[in-house]
């Protein structure tokens, strides 16, 4: 028996977990939950657990997992909305009971992600972007999708039914369709972990302590450079 744990912040038990708990998903979908998981791992042991709006993006994205698991896609993306709205709350450090309007939210989210969004080259001095994402036009990309879903939107594609038999028997999604929506939760959460790298870098890095290292196991490259430089 190994004396120091090997894996402390039990990496391979959780995507096991999951795999075994999604065991009717393919194995193309299952490729997605893996990474899926190793961001929500990140964010729960980089969170701190008083600040309630970073916990309540773990939350969020654990809901989302859960809808794609039991065909709820408008659901979805009520939690995929609500993920990016405490995702600016919690960059912006705001108090757990904080009822800030959403216009003047994401506007000084905006204004926060945009003045840390570029670091001085070492060589030339001048200004470089961090990442080539544009982190917020993504977010709000996404979040005016998921607008959609939520108010009925006609592009949104839902079949308004208006029969409760025709609600609890709503066909099941595709694995196509599980399959992107597995996607937009992946590329959400690496958004997440890009604007949490230029606004909470040092409060994360304090929560991860001596498991820093593990933050390259945890992220894309791209993103866990950005944490560790």
């Amino acid at each position: 028996m190994d004396i120091i744990d090997k894996d402390p912040l039990k990496i391979k038990y959780q995507l096991n977990w999951f795999k075994t708990h999604l065991s009717e998903f393919n194995e193309s979908e299952l490729l997605l939950i893996n990474p899926i998981v190793k961001r929500i791992i990140f964010l729960k042991v980089g969170a701190d657990t008083s600040q309630r709006f970073m916990n309540s993006v773990i939350y969020d994205a654990l809901c989302c997992i859960n809808e794609i698991h039991q065909n709820k896609k408008r659901q979805f993306y009520f939690s995929y909305r609500s993920l990016i709205e405490n995702l600016a709350r919690a960059c912006l450090s705001k108090e757990n009971d904080d009822k800030t309007g959403i216009l003047k939210l994401f506007s000084e989210f905006q204004n926060a992600l945009k003045l840390k969004s570029t670091k001085k080259d070492a060589s030339t001095g001048d200004d470089v972007k961090i990442y080539k994402q544009d982190i917020y036009s993504d977010l709000m990309n996404g979040y005016s999708q998921a607008c959609g879903y939520v108010h009925n939107n006609q592009s949104a594609g839902i079949d308004v039914m208006q029969s409760y038999t025709q609600i609890i028997n709503n066909k099941p999604l595709s694995n196509q369709e599980r399959k992107e929506l597995l996607k937009k939760l992946l590329a959400l959460l690496e958004s997440c972990t890009r604007a949490l790298s230029l606004l909470k870098k040092e409060a994360i890095l304090r929560n991860f302590g001596r498991n820093f290292y593990f933050i390259e196991e945890l992220l894309p490259e791209s993103i866990a450079s950005v944490y560790l430089q």
